[in-house]
């Protein structure tokens, strides 16, 4: 009867910690998400300033020294994980549009 009660108690537990974690999992992915396009923003501007252009891609920003790794999307709670596309006009970064439809 004890040990019943024991895994009710368990059980409640877990249903109230595993959404939590859940919903802290995708914020964090937020996060990640909003400081990789500042950064990689950033080194657009920079590439801006040392070049009058921007970048063709993210590739040409890590191969010419202003960022140390190309970053990827992180998992959200739609698995989404791809990489990030930079407008060669304007600088914006956002999204490969490939890892949106996957």
């Amino acid at each position: 009867m004890e040990l019943l009660v024991v895994l009710a108690i368990m059980a409640i537990l877990v249903a109230i910690a595993v959404p939590r974690y859940q919903a802290q999992r995708d914020k964090a992915a937020i996060t990640a998400h909003q400081s990789n396009v500042r950064i990689l923003e950033t080194a657009g501007e920079n590439y801006y300033q040392d070049n009058g252009s921007y970048p063709e891609s993210i590739q040409e920003l890590q191969t010419k020294g202003y960022i140390k790794e190309v970053p990827q999307i992180p998992k959200n709670k739609k698995k989404v994980t791809g990489s990030y596309t930079i407008d060669k006009n304007n600088g914006n970064v956002s999204p490969d549009k490939n890892a949106l439809n996957e």
